[in-house]
């Protein structure tokens, strides 16, 4: 269940909608994945125990690095070397839009205040 790769970016939990805060780790590799895991739920905090890989997310083409990671309440972002920013939903983990304006490798994602926005930073590049 790890990642086969460098780990690049983790995210905590926001705690938003239906999810508590620190329920879930994000975390995205050279391996071109993103990973849910499950931080929390049916372990002993004095237990040592591996947490529990929930989603495994594919849609960045392979070979690419992923290399930041993003949530809100109902959304992942993802952005990586092959340029591409994607929008994942939360609960089933599919990929519901590709944004594919940047020619470079996106290195930072955000969601945006209002409701529907993301915005990207690729190097050299303006935010998209």
């Amino acid at each position: 269940q790890a990642h086969r790769g460098p780990i690049w970016d983790v995210k905590a939990d926001v705690g938003a909608g239906s999810h508590r805060k620190g329920e879930h780790l994000f975390t995205v590799s050279s391996d071109s994945t993103i990973k849910v895991w499950d931080c929390c739920r049916n372990q002993r905090f004095e237990e040592a125990s591996p947490m529990k890989c929930l989603q495994v997310l594919r849609g960045h083409r392979p070979g690419s690095e992923v290399w930041c990671v993003d949530v809100d309440a109902s959304n992942i972002f993802s952005g990586g070397r092959d340029g591409l920013v994607k929008v994942w939903d939360r609960e089933t983990g599919a990929n519901y839009q590709t944004l594919t304006k940047h020619t470079g490798s996106v290195f930072v994602v955000r969601p945006a205040k209002a409701e529907g926005d993301t915005a990207g930073l690729s190097l050299g590049q303006s935010v998209l």
